[in-house]
């Protein structure tokens, strides 16, 4: 069992971010709804990453969870500047995250989306879409679907 670190976050010194992929509030804030040591929920954004809404001078900051944990967590000695999931993206946890080079991190992505179908739901719409990729950096979006079977047929079509 991994036990549960706190580090604070950068430049925003009244937040706090864990190891296990967690940010709470630090320290009592302007508002009087902060509550100190509360976690703060996230949210995922259309591509499945998590956010959470940090404050400071007014003003909300809109910050991916695994890059808070990843700059905390994670030494970073050759300056890379992607940060790749080892998993599923909402997944934040230290252990499974690795600093990339641009290119690594491309190349990661097209073999994970390699796996499987190659379809994923999208839950803001309520149905499929796919992609194909005609040659290595491009990335054609196909449409969206009802189906996850119709979806795959496109794909299919696509790809040849």
């Amino acid at each position: 069992m991994t036990i549960e670190k706190w580090k604070t976050v950068k430049d925003f010194e009244s937040y706090a971010v864990s190891n296990l992929g967690k940010v709470r509030r630090r320290l009592a804030g302007h508002s009087s709804q902060a509550v100190v040591g509360r976690i703060l929920k996230s949210r995922p954004t259309l591509r499945g990453y998590l956010q959470v809404g940090l404050f400071r001078d007014y003003k909300v900051h809109w910050l991916y969870v695994h890059r808070l944990v990843a700059t905390a967590f994670l030494p970073n000695p050759k300056g890379l500047p992607e940060v790749n999931h080892k998993g599923r993206l909402s997944d934040c946890r230290a252990s499974k995250l690795e600093w990339l080079s641009l290119e690594d991190h491309r190349l990661d992505v097209i073999a994970r989306q390699q796996r499987g179908d190659g379809v994923q739901y999208d839950k803001a719409k309520g149905k499929w879409k796919t992609y194909s990729r005609p040659k290595a950096g491009k990335t054609k979006f196909l449409g969206h679907y009802r189906t996850k079977q119709e979806a795959i047929a496109a794909r299919k079509a696509a790809i040849g």
